[in-house]
């Protein structure tokens, strides 16, 4: 990974922040590619959630008139997908699960919306996709954010 790779710090930032979330057990850059894969994971290892984004995409300034300086300053946003497999427990629905680690998830990212710094504001997106095969359930979230990159690197 190139240190100015912004794209892999923003997403290794997520990384870091959903690993601080006591109700998640292991924050993963591999999704499970279906049930199998699902249900070989450890039961001590759920709640997972799973973590990728899409390339960058970058937006150049437009100049005024005359020469801008910031003709090579782009305005980029990145979809960071977060992925979450839970497992119903004992007296906890999967619909109750669910709306913790929402909660979780939600009150956690947004302490700290600037992400350390690496990016100018992010916002979790309310397409909320679901899935359920009892007795796993999943969704998924986009936060997109919004960051200020040059030429050096995306």
């Amino acid at each position: 990974m190139s240190i100015n790779n912004i794209r892999e710090n923003v997403v290794a930032k997520v990384v870091t922040t959903l690993e601080s979330i006591d109700s998640i057990k292991k924050v993963s850059r591999k999704l499970p590619k279906g049930l199998e894969d699902l249900q070989s994971v450890a039961d001590t290892s759920i709640p997972l959630c799973g973590v990728n984004s899409e390339l960058p995409k970058p937006e150049p300034h437009k100049p005024g008139r005359g020469k801008s300086i910031w003709a090579d300053i782009f305005e980029t946003s990145l979809d960071i997908f977060i992925v979450c497999y839970y497992r119903e427990t004992g007296d906890y629905a999967l619909d109750q699960i669910k709306g913790d680690l929402y909660d979780d998830i939600f009150r956690t990212l947004n302490v700290d919306q600037t992400l350390s710094g690496l990016v100018y504001y992010f916002e979790i997106l309310n397409e909320v996709e679901e899935l359920v095969a009892e007795p796993y359930g999943a969704f998924r979230m986009t936060l997109r954010v919004k960051y200020q990159n040059g030429i050096g690197g995306v």
